[in-house]
């Protein structure tokens, strides 16, 4: 449980810090959640996905800036080949998702902040685009994802339906 809050806490930090030198992407955010939710209740988790920009902000948010720069260590089981480098049996593997989530042949443009990259053609959540792990992969796989998520998307539109966030001038 505390892991999942600190990392959510950090990683809304973050987030702000990106939105305030990104005015559309709150601007474009605060609309959708007007047009969605309204005013005369907070969003819930049953809005998320008719606010698919406000998901995809999350998501790239996530992306790009990665809390955990690398996986669990994984012990390779036998003498094994790996992309042409020959691994021994007990090598620590560790998976760099910083790096997955830096690469120019999945991302384009990886040090722009742009949450389109997580929509489709009628601006809808693509999930099929979202190649990023930042909560780890397989078995593996953080336990607070799902609480982490929902905490992060319930703030984050809360935040946005009822404050206007900007640098001061």
């Amino acid at each position: 449980f505390f892991p999942a809050i600190s990392g959510a806490t950090t990683q809304m930090a973050l987030l702000f810090e990106r939105l305030l030198h990104n005015p559309p992407v709150i601007e474009r955010m605060q609309r959708e959640i007007d047009e969605v939710v309204g005013h005369g209740r907070l969003p819930t988790l049953d809005d998320r996905t008719q606010l698919a920009y406000t998901e995809a902000t999350l998501r790239e948010a996530m992306r790009i800036d990665t809390l955990v720069p690398s996986g669990i260590a994984h012990r390779v089981q036998e003498d094994t080949t790996l992309r042409g480098y020959d691994l021994p049996k007990d090598t620590l593997v560790l998976i760099g998702l910083d790096a997955i989530h830096n690469q120019r042949e999945y991302w384009g443009d990886p040090e722009r902040f742009r949450p389109e990259r997580f929509l489709d053609e009628h601006g809808r959540l693509a999930l099929a685009k979202d190649l990023s792990v930042p909560f780890g992969a397989g078995k593996r796989l953080c336990a607070g994802e799902t609480f982490a998520r929902n905490i992060m998307f319930l703030t984050l539109a809360a935040l946005m339906q009822n404050f206007n966030i900007r640098q001061p001038p």
